[in-house]
């Protein structure tokens, strides 16, 4: 069963960045003007891209547009572990530490709007959050495409 040791749900953490001040761009750059505008939102290496030969293989990314809100499971292996002291005395901070983790099974789902609110017909049947799901039902979300039971 993919639940965690104390029978919940795996919570979300959001990654956003938090905006930095002008004064605070200005005293991190070298040389041009410092844009609010121009300020990522999101950490580095948080961002997955797919080729063509891994879009055939993912039915959800087949037909999808930009802005298109998608739901990612996935399951990896840690694949490295790096941990390190720099001196303060050398600009840097007291511990450094990184760990990398290598995807090795994915799905990706489109994340469905209700279509009442769009003014279509009936309203689309909300999936049930992780959340609100018994274990079984959680132990058959879990489950890669191909091996999910159809009821």
């Amino acid at each position: 069963m993919d639940l965690h040791e104390d029978g919940g749900v795996m919570k979300l953490i959001s990654m956003k960045l938090p905006k930095k001040s002008e004064k605070e761009l200005k005293a991190e750059m070298v040389g041009g003007m410092p844009s609010t505008k121009d300020q990522p939102k999101y950490p580095y290496g948080l961002e997955l891209s797919f080729n063509k030969d891994i879009i055939e293989k993912i039915a959800a990314l087949k037909d999808i547009d930009a802005d298109a809100e998608v739901e990612i499971t996935a399951r990896g292996f840690v694949k490295r572990v790096e941990a390190s002291d720099v001196s303060k005395k050398e600009g840097g901070d007291s511990s450094r530490r990184s760990v990398d983790v290598q995807i090795t099974d994915i799905g990706i789902e489109v994340v469905k709007k209700d279509r009442k609110a769009e003014g279509g017909a009936a309203p689309a049947k909300k999936a049930k959050k992780p959340e609100d799901m018994s274990p079984d039902e959680y132990s058959e979300f879990r489950k890669p495409e191909g091996k999910k039971v159809r009821r």
